[in-house]
């Protein structure tokens, strides 16, 4: 059976996790903080954290929902944005790639400013 592990538990994260257990793939969550509900607990701003969760569960796909999306408190915080939304993908990025495993980033749609829509990669 594969393994999907979901990276996050906000909202999207509990709900892609809802809908997988529903397949034939076995998915495993985490959360920030502590163990819950048969989570595990990962801090994605850590290297060693992500290695650790990746090495023990060996997920065959490892999809990062996790973000931290409050845009009026991350304007006055903005290491906070950049630990959790840059290092923390890139410190996924290094341990899937050194397992070999796939991974999906899942970003937020909070990037631009919504005057134009239908925004593409090439967008600045």
């Amino acid at each position: 059976m594969k393994k999907i592990l979901v990276v996050g538990n906000g909202f999207l994260g509990n709900s892609l996790a809802d809908q997988i257990s529903k397949t034939n793939y076995k998915v495993m969550s985490t959360c920030f903080s502590q163990n819950l509900d048969n989570k595990i607990k990962l801090d994605i701003k850590d290297l060693k954290s992500c290695s650790e969760v990746v090495s023990k569960f060996e997920p065959d796909v490892v999809i990062n929902c996790s973000a931290r999306t409050d845009i009026d408190f991350l304007e006055k915080n903005s290491q906070i944005s950049y630990d959790v939304n840059s290092e923390g993908v890139k410190n996924l990025a290094i341990v899937t790639a050194k397992y070999k495993k796939k991974f999906i980033q899942i970003s937020t749609d909070s990037v631009f400013d919504g005057i134009k829509g239908r925004y593409t990669e090439e967008d600045k």
